[in-house]
């Protein structure tokens, strides 16, 4: 058997996990379920200073069976904002399959929501090596996320000085817990 070319698996894997391994039940393909998360909606509107600043996130509600996702978040004072997200499928050491999938653009707040605009969406290996799969192909899957990105706002949860959670305002996505980096 041939072995899939290293960008063309990578781009393979990424559509795969984060497309949401659909699953065959009694003979009918059905999307996959987050459990079942319990978070107490506590923020209540919550300024630009409580959220502007570095976070390290990983989701509370991953799909069964489904590699983690670290996410490092941006939010800087001007408005502005880098959001990076890794799928950790070699462990905690980059793999040579792993991609860090990078969105940039601006931000603000709406009562307890999240709103981006001029979102841009590019990624790199996350061990250092070369391109992150077919250009044309993974320009396309970037612009759909910078898109959702733009589309679909992000409510916030829970707003306090160390923690920050919050979900996409869209059925099945992530939760994210988010905590500021030790400094």
């Amino acid at each position: 058997m041939a072995m899939a070319r290293p960008r063309h698996r990578a781009l393979g894997i990424v559509l795969v996990v984060l497309g949401g391994c659909a699953t065959l039940d009694d003979g009918a393909w059905s999307a996959p379920r987050r459990p079942p998360l319990d978070i107490t909606r506590d923020a209540v509107g919550p300024t630009p200073g409580q959220v502007v600043g570095s976070w390290a996130c990983h989701e509370l509600d991953p799909f069964p069976d489904q590699a983690p996702v670290l996410t490092d978040l941006r939010l800087d004072p001007d408005g502005s904002f880098e959001w990076q997200q890794r799928i950790l499928l070699d462990g905690e050491t980059p793999g040579p399959f792993e991609l860090v999938l990078i969105l940039e653009g601006n931000w603000r707040l709406q009562g307890n929501r999240l709103v981006r605009s001029g979102v841009t969406g590019t990624s790199r290996p996350a061990d250092g090596s070369g391109p992150a799969g077919p250009r044309p192909l993974m320009d396309g899957v970037l612009a759909a996320f910078a898109r959702q990105a733009e589309t679909v706002p992000t409510e916030l949860l829970r707003v306090t000085e160390g923690e920050l959670v919050m979900r996409d305002v869209e059925a099945g996505v992530a939760t994210l817990g988010c905590r500021r980096p030790a400094p």
